[in-house]
């Protein structure tokens, strides 16, 4: 970056991938603090998890850059802000987030309305519990229009434009750009501090598709979008298809309701925007799901439907970097600085059975990446759940530093350090285990993986205990049931026996459970049973789950994965 200086628009891409995802980029974050690049980006694009973290991170940005000159603020001061964002964001996601968006009765007997969804649930927590501290007491909401930086000391206060007004700037004032997928459209939608909608993809000849323009929030038709918060942004752009609804805006377009879901789903990496923006100089932390091997891929419909669909994400994420890394070749970009959560793990060639291997085939995929971690811990990071719930200490700042330490890889050559990110001190022993794993630490990565019942896999007495009551309540109902199984039902003869109605439960379960695959066009008697019996069984049901979840159950698996508890 010599010469070239003054032509150069650096732009950062945070992949989605969830929590798992946060957690790695605020690593990534941190080492670019210490070697003074985040005063150089432009632009921030995200997705879904890098959503959540991206949105958090800018407002710790617009407070910087309020309080305080231009010529006044200097790489510590992006240290400490990385630093405050590490705290209260690990400290939001401790109280996690996806477990309470059940946790208000109130809130989920709305849901039954068609303009409130647990994705607008979700929006309101993470303004509640994620950046509480930047919602103003008045307004109750952050508002995208309230996003815009107003630099102190601009041109004697007037109207900051990032495009035109950055290039005087020694610490450049980013734009943010919130990436979510339109079902309308398949296009990319963004929210950013001054407009919204999808903007200008410049393929008239290939995508013919119609085009939801992208307005000013002053231009829209009611004041409820004109007003549109932070929180919904994020939701939208974090709203993963089949976990949380798509996020409705309706009233926007001429008989259009538009349906946004997870920005992964156009692109997961968060790269296109930034080309958009005119970026030069890319810069993508990526902590996306990586499509896996399988030996024995299952050839049922449950099986075959998500492997497909996991195949064409890899492709396209292939598409997208390989193009990235070919128009540096070609001098269209000045750089692309890449790192992912399976950066130098060995790929492993196989020959066939009667083949002679003369390819030095890789039989041994173990040993140490060339930024330090056990090949074995980096496979296990990278199969970390991309979910919303609680993150353990241990889970947490094992994504930190692996960011860290790729991104420090990856920007070897620059300026040497004098101030570190404060999570260093914490890390002093993680890092050798990173190395040198134990089997604990193995076995609470591993654990991490698991979508549910984490709790139960980490501590012993209570999986034992779980087991124990399942076994005592099945064995009662067989005890109680066994002398009558084959009595007619009182009041239902045409059952003929309680065997009967067991075999006939079974026969309604199975459908419904089929009718949940996508593809399958649900029955409209199943629409009534979903609509009125479901959902006023997950409203009460869910209530209670939750807060026997968050009083009892989370707090185990987060003590089992306190950093003290490394061994």
């Amino acid at each position: 970056m010599s010469e070239q200086k003054n032509d150069i628009k650096i732009g950062l891409a945070l992949s989605g991938g969830g929590f798992r995802a946060s957690f790695y980029h605020i690593g990534a974050l941190a080492r670019l603090a210490e070697i003074g690049w985040l005063s150089k980006v432009e632009a921030i694009s995200t997705v879904s998890g890098g959503s959540i973290v991206g949105a958090h991170y800018y407002l710790h940005l617009k407070k910087l850059f309020e309080s305080k000159a231009d010529e006044k603020i200097n790489k510590d001061d992006y240290i400490d802000v990385v630093n405050n964002l590490e705290k209260e964001f690990f400290d939001g996601v401790e109280k996690n987030i996806r477990i309470r968006t059940f946790s208000n009765l109130i809130n989920n007997l709305k849901m039954f309305r068609k303009n409130y969804s647990r994705s607008d649930r979700l929006g309101e927590l993470y303004e509640k519990l994620l950046y509480n501290l930047f919602v103003n007491p008045a307004k109750k909401r952050i508002r995208m229009r309230d996003l815009k930086i107003r630099p102190k000391g601009h041109m004697g206060g007037e109207e900051f434009h990032p495009k035109n007004h950055n290039k005087s700037r020694t610490n450049k004032a980013p734009i943010l750009l919130l990436n979510a997928t339109a079902l309308n459209t398949g296009h990319n939608w963004q929210f950013t501090a001054s407009w919204m909608g999808e903007p200008d993809r410049g393929l008239p000849d290939i995508d013919k598709n119609m085009r939801l323009r992208r307005l000013y929030y002053d231009e829209a038709p009611i004041e409820r979008l004109k007003n549109i918060s932070l929180g919904v942004a994020v939701a939208a752009s974090a709203g993963v298809p089949g976990l949380f609804p798509p996020m409705a805006i309706s009233e926007l377009y001429p008989d259009i309701t538009v349906q946004l879901v997870d920005g992964g789903v156009h692109d997961n990496q968060g790269v296109e925007g930034l080309l958009n923006e005119g970026c030069s100089y890319i810069i993508c932390s990526d902590a996306s799901g990586q499509m896996a091997d399988d030996k024995e891929p299952g050839d049922g419909i449950l099986s075959v439907l998500p492997r497909s669909n996991s195949i064409l994400m890899d492709r396209v994420r292939e598409a997208e970097l390989v193009s990235l890394r070919n128009r540096k070749k070609s001098n269209h970009i000045n750089d692309f600085k890449f790192v992912h959560l399976k950066k130098d793990l060995i790929k492993p060639e196989i020959t066939w059975l009667t083949g002679e291997d003369k390819t030095n085939q890789v039989k041994d995929v173990s040993g140490t990446t060339n930024y330090g971690v056990d090949r074995d811990v980096q496979r296990l990071l990278s199969n970390i759940r991309t979910d919303l719930d609680s993150f353990t200490e241990v889970e947490a700042y094992s994504l930190i530093l692996s960011g860290y330490l790729m991104t420090e890889k990856e920007f070897q050559d620059k300026q040497p350090d004098d101030k570190l990110c404060d999570f260093h001190q914490k890390c002093g022993k993680l890092k050798k285990l990173m190395e040198k794993p134990s089997n604990p630490y193995r076995k609470q990565l591993k654990i991490g993986s698991s979508l549910f019942l984490k709790a139960f896999k980490s501590v012993l007495w209570l999986k034992i205990l779980g087991l124990t009551v399942i076994a005592v309540a099945l064995g009662l109902l067989i005890i109680l049931m066994w002398p009558h199984i084959d009595e007619p039902i009182p009041g239902a003869e045409y059952l003929r026996s309680w065997k009967t109605l067991i075999i006939a439960l079974i026969a309604a379960v199975v459908p419904l459970a089929l009718l949940q695959i996508p593809g399958i066009r649900w029955i409209y008697y199943y629409r009534i049973f979903k609509n009125a019996f479901l959902q006023i069984w997950i409203a009460t049901f869910g209530f209670l789950f939750s807060w026997f979840h968050l009083l009892i159950i989370d707090p185990i698996f987060k003590y089992q994965g306190r950093l003290k508890q490394l061994r």
